[in-house]
């Protein structure tokens, strides 16, 4: 008997569940980002308030959020756990710190890739949503179900607005700390394209004029972006005599610019045309092992 229950308290000892290690892995490969300049710039208008929808807070306060007060090391700590929670409003709440005081402690590329992935994640959920409710409320239609079809656009109504909330923080933190901070080509080509991509989200639940007018802005954004690739390209190969990363930063900015701008409408390929063909021909010269890149 005293032989038995040894062994059942020895069984019946608590375990310490397996953990493991902390790591941030993106949803997709990263490769050299490109985006916008440095110069001031002006702040983008909400579209939705001239649909009459309001405009909705969505940040939210969680108890494992790091303040903005917290050390560095807590604040990135914090998000990667939220990232593996998939708790990304959580993970913009780690990262929101960091960004604000971008004027003081430029970001690292770490810390470019946690940020931008947050803020991807958070409205990611969101464009989702909005995409499925317009699949129902168009087969609702179909259907001759008014009533419903009237519930399921008020109910997109309320996710545009989330929608906008989400990306309005997003080009907030972009155009007031993080792009006036970016000292060095690669940080203004990545939070270039972040602002770019933002500008598209929020255009994609709008309608009429006020999508038109996001849509207009959107593209403005890539254009600048893509420039702000060219430059980065020639600069890798230029100035830091590293023809490799030169061609993947251009070959990565244009096969992004071609899924970018076709999102936008055929008219969106016109304007940036010439750009695109300067990086096409910088990665022939480069691959044949021309010393002077056009820029």
């Amino acid at each position: 008997m005293i032989a038995r229950n040894a062994r059942l308290g020895a069984s019946s000892r608590a375990v310490p569940p397996a953990t493991r290690p902390l790591t941030y892995r993106p949803a997709q490969a990263r490769g050299p980002c490109f985006q916008q300049s440095r110069r001031a710039l002006p702040a983008t208008p909400c579209p939705l308030a001239a649909r009459g929808l309001p405009r909705v807070a969505v940040a939210v306060s969680s108890p494992i959020a790091a303040p903005e007060s917290a050390p560095r090391s807590l604040a990135l700590y914090t998000a990667k756990l939220a990232a593996q929670a998939e708790r990304y409003a959580d993970m913009v709440a780690a990262m929101r710190g960091l960004a604000v005081l971008a004027g003081e402690q430029e970001l690292s590329r770490e810390e470019r890739n946690l940020l931008s992935a947050a803020f991807k994640n958070h409205v990611g959920a969101r464009r989702s949503s909005w995409r499925t409710l317009e699949a129902i409320e168009e087969a609702e239609r179909a259907k001759g179900n008014g009533e419903h079809v009237a519930r399921i656009r008020a109910y997109r109504g309320e996710v545009a607005a989330e929608i906008e909330a989400c990306c309005g923080e997003a080009l907030a933190l972009l155009d007031a700390h993080l792009l006036p901070s970016a000292s060095s080509p690669e940080a203004a080509a990545f939070f270039a394209k972040m602002r770019a991509d933002h500008l598209r989200y929020r255009a994609e639940p709008l309608e009429g004029g006020a999508r038109a007018a996001a849509v207009a802005a959107a593209l403005a954004a890539y254009k600048a972006a893509l420039g702000q690739a060219l430059n980065y390209s020639v600069f890798c190969y230029e100035m830091l005599e590293q023809p490799s990363l030169a061609c993947v930063v251009a070959a990565e900015g244009f096969k992004a610019a071609i899924g970018e701008l076709d999102s936008l409408g055929e008219g969106a390929y016109t304007d940036s045309a010439v750009i695109m063909q300067l990086l096409r021909d910088n990665l022939v010269l480069w691959a044949e092992g021309a010393r002077r890149p056009q820029d």
